[in-house]
């Protein structure tokens, strides 16, 4: 929880009454508040005395010395504090800023500095319920999952589970992109053979005169594979082995060249 610096007091009875799954409170207040400690009319009565209290790193000593030292033995001080908001699907993982949680909440991160305070990084992390499918084709293609094949943009409601005795979906958001089609260069020209393929294709390449980067990307946009290209290559081997069956995007990119060929793998 944390408890804003506009918050000059708190009375008996707050709302921390009883909450016994507390494990963090951050006050940012630098003169401590008066709370009661006694009886069940306590401001933090059942709340362990062992969570973490962060407070102003150059108000320490006045915690420690007021009643917030009577009733926790684990104050600590922090000298800077960052509050990230994220939002991620169900199912995934928040891994970023040194965290690794999957469910809403209220998260602190809390690095000790050279100094001997904290350093304090505040996660706000809101999980959408509803699994999104984001997916990209390039016109005339379709996108087959569950055994059922779409071909038109739109929002699809794929299959439906239950999290914690919540109804969530699956839903699929699939786009038309035609700039993902092939793109023909008349710098180079580039064939991609055999294809279609389940194991090996071979890049044939006519008029690479400078350096470029290989990419193979498939049809939701995930780097697949990269390669440097340097000038005068001509034959080049792609092991596709292990791909999913589907359709791919190879490109080819420098400062003067930007060719795309699809290569689909059987």
């Amino acid at each position: 929880v944390i408890i804003p610096n506009s918050i000059s007091s708190l009375n008996a009875n707050a709302v921390f009454t009883y909450c016994t799954r507390l494990t963090s409170i951050i006050n940012m207040n630098t003169i401590p508040q008066a709370i009661t400690t006694l009886g069940n009319s306590a401001t933090f009565y059942d709340v362990p005395n062992n969570v973490n209290v962060y407070v102003p790193c150059s108000s320490l000593s006045a915690y420690q010395n007021s009643s917030w030292g009577n009733k926790f033995n684990n104050i600590k001080g922090f000298s800077s504090d960052t509050i990230i908001s994220a939002h991620i699907n169900i199912g995934n993982t928040y891994t970023l800023n040194g965290f690794n949680v999957d469910s809403t909440g209220l998260y602190i991160n809390a690095i000790q500095n050279s100094f001997g305070c904290y350093d304090l990084k505040i996660l706000n992390l809101h999980v959408d319920m509803n699994r999104i499918l984001n997916v990209t084709i390039c016109e005339g293609d379709c996108f087959t999952i569950n055994g059922v094949s779409y071909n038109q943009p739109g929002n699809y409601i794929i299959d439906s589970f239950t999290i914690n005795n919540n109804i969530c979906k699956t839903i699929l958001n699939l786009s038309i992109n035609s700039s993902i089609n092939e793109v023909n260069n008349d710098n180079i020209s580039v064939l991609v053979y055999p294809n279609p393929t389940n194991n090996k294709a071979t890049l044939d390449i006519e008029g690479l005169n400078e350096k470029a980067t290989l990419f193979i990307y498939d049809l939701q946009g995930r780097e697949m594979m990269r390669k440097e290209l340097n000038v005068g290559e001509k034959d080049i081997e792609l092991n596709v082995k292990g791909f999913s069956k589907g359709v791919y995007n190879v490109r080819i990119v420098n400062n003067k060249d930007n060719i795309t060929k699809k290569l689909i793998i059987q």
